[in-house]
């Protein structure tokens, strides 16, 4: 938070994690939760319950990141279920921060 500016966008793999710590919808990375697809959603793409826009594939991340500076933040559960071309993606990008609680609770934070 203290290191976000003003205009720039966060990613994360959590849609609530932007309207919480942040205090704005953001854009969340779309993957399936335990085999099922997220149905919850508005028809302008929105995630339906904070409004974080839905991050669908790797070329609209790319496009997000092309145009815009900021930040992506992923677990280590979203980084085993996002398409391999995202993670690819965000191996290019600046690792910024990284904490291994256990085996099974790690996170990444990116700069683009």
């Amino acid at each position: 938070r203290a290191n976000k500016q003003l205009g720039e966008a966060v990613i994360t793999s959590d849609p609530s994690f932007n309207k919480i710590f942040l205090g704005e919808p953001g854009y969340w990375f779309r993957f399936k939760y335990n085999g099922k697809d997220y149905q919850k959603e508005t028809d302008d793409d929105r995630e339906f319950y904070v409004g974080a826009r839905i991050v669908n594939d790797a070329a609209e991340f790319a496009g997000i990141t092309s145009s815009s500076t900021g930040y992506a933040v992923i677990d280590s559960y979203a980084k085993r279920h996002v398409s391999q071309e995202i993670n690819d993606a965000l191996d290019a990008m600046t690792e910024v921060y990284h904490v291994k609680t256990n085996s099974y609770s790690e996170i990444w934070v990116y700069r683009f």
